[in-house]
């Protein structure tokens, strides 16, 4: 069967070499705009359904707490090294990514906030840290679920927000270890950058939704350790989101 018309994938496509992965140098190897989709029977992010760029495996281990792995290749298959993977085990999440990549994801942590576990009901979400490439040094971002009006088609939608330092450090050591304890600092009207935006499409069969960097998340200054997380974090909350 056809994959249904979308609107989105109308344009025709650059060339495959002109997105595929490559060392970055003073910025990020990413796409601002990769669409997921699921065409036949493989999750893979690409600018369309006919340019794969990244393939996504999810896994599920049924044990108590149930388990869910979700990893980030560097191509379009199977065959390709991985940059990361997410395990979250309940409200346990552990991020690695093997050597032979050359993003370096020793330093980043996670954490989930809201709703523990894969059973938990409403909007859970996911904090993270990891040193920026244009100053090295450990920033703090958060995912925010918003509202979208229903005219833009999609069903959910969530913005990733960079927190200034005055907040990391209010929440106790500026890491995603320490943000459970200040996750109230997201509330208190402080002007965040927006770095990302998720958005889950409705009524497709293929396409799932939409990640499209923003501001500084779109210039490449963040770098590609932080792409990585973003992405692997959104990841997680498409699949811990409430069906529609």
């Amino acid at each position: 069967m056809a994959a249904p018309y979308d609107e989105s994938d109308d344009e025709l496509p650059p060339a495959y070499s002109e997105l595929a992965p490559s060392p970055s140098s003073g910025g990020s190897r990413f796409p601002a705009e990769l669409n997921l989709y699921y065409p036949s029977g493989a999750f893979f992010l690409g600018p369309n359904l006919s340019q794969p760029l990244y393939s996504v495996h999810v896994s599920y281990r049924h044990v108590i707490p149930l388990e869910l792995e979700i990893t980030l290749r560097t191509g379009p298959d199977s065959e390709f090294p991985a940059f990361g993977t997410l395990r979250i085990s309940g409200s346990h999440v552990h991020l690695w990514a093997p050597k032979q990549v050359d993003v370096d994801l020793s330093q980043a942590s996670v954490a989930q906030l809201g709703p523990t576990g894969l059973l938990g009901t409403g909007y859970g979400t996911y904090v993270f840290s990891v040193p920026v490439l244009s100053t090295g040094l450990v920033e703090e971002y958060v995912w925010k679920h918003s509202i979208v009006p229903d005219i833009l088609q999609v069903s959910s939608g969530w913005t990733l927000s960079r927190k200034p330092s005055s907040e990391g450090e209010a929440s106790g050591s500026g890491s995603a270890a320490g943000a459970a304890a200040g996750a109230a600092t997201s509330s208190r009207g402080v002007s965040n950058e927006t770095v990302a935006t998720l958005s889950f499409k409705k009524d497709s069969r293929s396409k799932i939704g939409t990640i499209r960097f923003e501001g500084s998340g779109a210039t490449g200054e963040l770098g590609d350790r932080w792409a990585v997380v973003a992405i692997l974090t959104a990841l997680a909350i498409w699949q811990h989101k409430p069906r529609d």
